[in-house]
């Protein structure tokens, strides 16, 4: 993004919200994105979400898969969001969301464009109504200098379920 005072709008992934995220290798009814080896996402309002926009209420479209290991999310006005959504596995019992960070950095620097546009961070990821995201040795920042009004929060959830450990799993495990 080399616009001096813009963002762009993000990941948008699109899946069938009333199907299930599937199993380790099939998703035939939801979007995935695989970042990894130092992918970096910058300069979005929303970095990766997992709705469409094209569905206004996400009511829809949600249930998109994240699978980020070692990536970074730099100056996001927010670098993932999820909206409602419940998977479900074998004879419609609820299961966990296929999503996971795994050794991710999310940070705000100086080099944050959100003031210029009235886009204010507040928040690095924020989940609404899912459960079972896993972040597992994730480093959360804040580094800016100036007047961001507040420093902003690492995680922020309302009625939802996620798995948060300091300590990263052994690569050859499965995060589902």
């Amino acid at each position: 993004n080399s616009c001096e005072k813009c963002m762009w709008a993000g990941i948008n992934l699109s899946g069938t919200s009333w199907q299930s995220q599937g199993n380790a290798n099939s998703h035939p009814h939801q979007g995935r994105v695989v970042l990894q080896n130092g992918a970096t996402l910058e300069h979005a309002r929303t970095a990766i979400s997992n709705w469409s926009l094209d569905d206004p209420a996400g009511q829809a479209t949600s249930g998109g898969i994240i699978h980020a290991t070692g990536a970074n999310f730099i100056n996001n006005g927010r670098s993932a969001e999820f909206i409602p959504y419940q998977n479900y596995g074998f004879g419609g019992i609820p299961i966990s969301d296929g999503s996971f960070f795994r050794n991710c950095t999310f940070n705000i620097t100086n080099d944050y464009k959100g003031l210029a546009v009235n886009y204010p961070f507040k928040h690095h990821v924020t989940m609404w109504d899912v459960s079972g995201v896993k972040f597992y040795g994730n480093t959360f920042k804040n580094e800016h200098t100036g007047n961001l009004r507040g420093l902003g929060d690492g995680i922020y959830s309302y009625n939802s379920g996620f798995n948060a450990t300091r300590y990263p799993l052994n690569l050859s495990q499965s995060a589902n």
